[in-house]
């Protein structure tokens, strides 16, 4: 995965670095390596140390820099960092902000499985022992498909599959139009395979009609022998889902067994039903409409802690 039970924190006293109410304490590198139980791995700046943190009974070497107003953590792999988190302290409080999570980076010292997951208790555990009011990220989650090592939209997938994206699961939620992103969810998750099939006919007619008067590119996507190729095969997998689950099926259920049965279809397949919405007589399409205002509004995303 690409992020681009209770916890045992050994780090108990780790977040000593983050107590003070607006900014932190001037010796707050010495307090991280007390009270991680850690050591330096060799010689650092004044600023920025590494050392070997544990937490939920993994051990790995992290990166630690700052002053008394900015801290910032780093976990690296073998060419790249594969975790970054920092921390503010602003007027309003603390903030914390994820940088960059790749759990695909060679070498990247995190557990052998959810790396992710592990990943988030350790900003969630930053979080909340550390007093901070809010963190902050940007969703460009990726899932790659292993039969053809091709990447999807996490976020997308989680949503089809479990009605939320997989930071939504972890507690985070949209920063800006939080009501009509989860009004968008809510109808895209109660959307139905028949409802889809009923309407992609008149879909495709009003791209044609528009693509004949705009762009001869866009006409040609969907009349050309690839678009046939994928139509012939989205018509495939809803004949033999039918078959399987009979026709009073969600478009998101259909879609999941698309991903469990062969992910390497499911791009080509997404790209027929989800098509960019850019266009905005595609707004009349309501699983359009809904995808649009998904992608629009759900990169930003924040978790409160008080």
């Amino acid at each position: 995965m690409i992020i681009k039970s209770r916890f045992k924190i050994a780090l108990a006293l780790f977040f000593l670095i983050l107590q003070s109410k607006a900014a932190f304490a001037g010796t707050w590198l010495d307090n991280v390596l007390v009270s991680l139980h850690s050591m330096p791995l060799g010689p650092v700046a004044p600023d920025s140390r590494t050392v070997l943190a544990e937490f939920q009974g993994h051990i790995f070497p992290m990166k630690v820099a700052g002053d008394e107003f900015y801290a910032a953590f780093e976990i690296q792999g073998q060419d790249q960092v594969c975790f970054d988190f920092r921390v503010k302290a602003l007027p309003e409080g603390k903030k914390g902000y994820v940088s960059w999570i790749n759990t695909e980076v060679p070498g990247c010292p995190l557990p052998s499985n959810h790396k992710g997951t592990f990943l988030l208790n350790l900003v969630d555990a930053m979080g909340k022992e550390g007093g901070l009011f809010m963190v902050q990220l940007e969703d460009e989650s990726k899932v790659r498909c292993k039969l053809n090592g091709v990447t999807t939209d996490l976020a997308l997938l989680r949503i089809i599959q479990k009605g939320q994206s997989w930071y939504g699961s972890h507690g985070y939620f949209v920063q800006k139009n939080r009501s009509e992103y989860d009004e968008s969810v809510a109808k895209l998750n109660s959307f139905t395979l028949n409802q889809f099939q009923r309407e992609f006919p008149e879909l495709r007619n009003e791209i044609l009609k528009y693509a004949s008067s705009h762009s001869r590119n866009l006409e040609a996507r969907w009349t050309g022998e690839t678009f046939r190729e994928h139509y012939i095969e989205l018509k495939e997998w809803i004949s033999n889902f039918e078959l399987i689950y009979g026709q009073n099926k969600s478009l998101n259920e259909f879609l999941s067994w698309i991903w469990e049965e062969d992910c390497s279809a499911f791009n080509p397949i997404t790209s027929l039903i989800f098509p960019v919405a850019e266009w905005t007589f595609m707004n009349s399409f309501d699983w359009i409409s809904s995808i649009r205002t998904i992608r629009t509004n759900g990169s930003y995303l924040i978790k409160q802690f008080h």
